[in-house]
């Protein structure tokens, strides 16, 4: 919640509410990934806030760890999307440099070859995302160049466990992450609904 904003000299500020907590990346960095079931149920909460945006006609374009905040209850993480400084109506997606904005390791394909932002955009970071809470790193690395042409050209990552709930993880990896924005998972709601089925049945089995 944004609870004052105004401005001191040349620089603006917003106050909102605190999260003692930290990030989900910087929980990663400390930490390391996170076990299967609290990774999806995790990430099927970002999903959550991702539909709200989205059904308030807002595109985020920078879906990662770091831009998820974390409050540690009795029952496990909440987490909040946050920095929505870039964030868009889908009406213009570059600065006035005429560079894409956003992260190029969780930035989708299509983004990479110069489209505009989207939902499907989002869901691919989104799908990013969960690879990074289960392994602990984003799907590619390399040269800002080899990272640009993995999301566009290599295969998609895979977990290489063969247990049913990384079964069905991998599922969810290749339709949210497909390459094609068309093929892809449609919605942050889709996703998210994937996500909780899978929790539910493998929370019941464990």
């Amino acid at each position: 919640t944004v609870l004052d904003y105004g401005s001191t000299g040349d620089v603006a500020f917003l106050v909102t509410e605190f999260f003692p907590d930290g990030d989900l990346g910087s929980l990663i960095m400390a930490h390391g990934p996170l076990e299967p079931l609290a990774a999806v149920e995790l990430v099927a909460q970002v999903c959550e806030g991702l539909q709200d945006a989205h059904d308030a006609g807002v595109l985020h374009r920078d879906v990662k760890p770091s831009n998820v905040l974390l409050w540690q209850r009795s029952g496990g993480w909440i987490p909040y999307l946050c920095d929505f400084g870039i964030a868009t109506d889908g009406i213009g997606d570059q600065t006035a440099t005429g560079s894409l904005v956003g992260s190029l390791s969780y930035m989708a394909p299509e983004r990479h070859q110069g489209a505009t932002a989207s939902v499907a955009g989002d869901v691919y970071s989104t799908g990013c995302l969960l690879w990074a809470v289960l392994t602990g790193r984003a799907p590619y690395s390399g040269t800002d160049f080899q990272v640009m042409l993995a999301h566009s050209s290599a295969d998609i990552p895979q977990l290489a466990a063969d247990d049913p709930i990384s079964i069905g993880i991998n599922a969810v990896l290749r339709d949210a992450l497909a390459k094609d924005p068309a093929r892809r998972t449609p919605t942050a709601h889709a996703l998210q609904a994937r996500l909780r089925r899978l929790h539910e049945l493998h929370a019941r089995e464990s």
